[in-house]
């Protein structure tokens, strides 16, 4: 009697399988399975110990690198001192030519001082020789600036004035004398658009007294 029953409760295990699986079967066409989530467990990393060589091994690293530096700096130390002996010697002969150069400039001074003493009456060559003023100039210039009566001039006086009629006519650009009026070329005898460099003033003013 009791094999039957283990037989019969076997078959029914199996047919309870199948009606499983035909479930999952048609749960699987209607339904999407969700993925199931799996925890994993970290174990936690644990410091090795240290050993006694492991120490020793590192202090040999470190005190390697400690003379490796320190020769560098004794490198650096010798070349610095060296720098240093250099600028000491170039500041010595700054100093012999400073003591040569203030030498020289006393002595253009008592020499520029013997000639003033000397010179007793004033300097009245070249451009500050008074002379007589060219008609050109005097014509161009006008009376409102050069009165009649002032027969004799100093060319650096007759250089203001010319340059003061200059700024009247408006024949200056900047530094430039720039002759752009017809009348004023006429009056001066040059050609209109003549451009004279503020260099180049000094020979022009003189051309008229030639």
């Amino acid at each position: 009697m009791p094999k039957k029953s283990e037989k019969k409760h076997y078959i029914e295990s199996e047919s309870e399988n199948e009606s499983v699986s035909d479930n999952e079967s048609e749960m699987s066409d209607d339904e999407v399975v969700k993925p199931q989530v799996v925890q994993v467990k970290v174990k936690k990393i644990t410091k090795q110990k240290l050993t006694y060589s492991d120490v020793k091994d590192s202090i040999l690293d470190l005190r390697t690198k400690r003379d490796l530096l320190m020769e560098e700096n004794d490198e650096y130390t010798k070349s610095i001192l060296a720098n240093n002996r250099e600028i000491k010697r170039i500041n010595k002969e700054i100093s012999k030519k400073d003591k040569v150069t203030d030498k020289i400039h006393i002595k253009d001074i008592k020499v520029a001082s013997k000639e003033k003493r000397k010179r007793t009456k004033p300097n009245t060559g070249g451009i500050c020789e008074p002379r007589e003023v060219p008609q050109v100039l005097r014509k161009y210039i006008g009376t409102e600036l050069l009165p009649d009566n002032n027969v004799l001039m100093k060319r650096h006086e007759i250089c203001k004035l010319f340059h003061a009629a200059l700024n009247r006519d408006k024949q200056k650009n900047d530094r430039k004398i720039v002759i752009s009026k017809k009348s004023v070329a006429k009056a001066l005898n040059v050609k209109k658009g003549t451009v004279v460099e503020f260099k180049d003033q000094p020979t022009f003013l003189a051309s008229f007294y030639k």
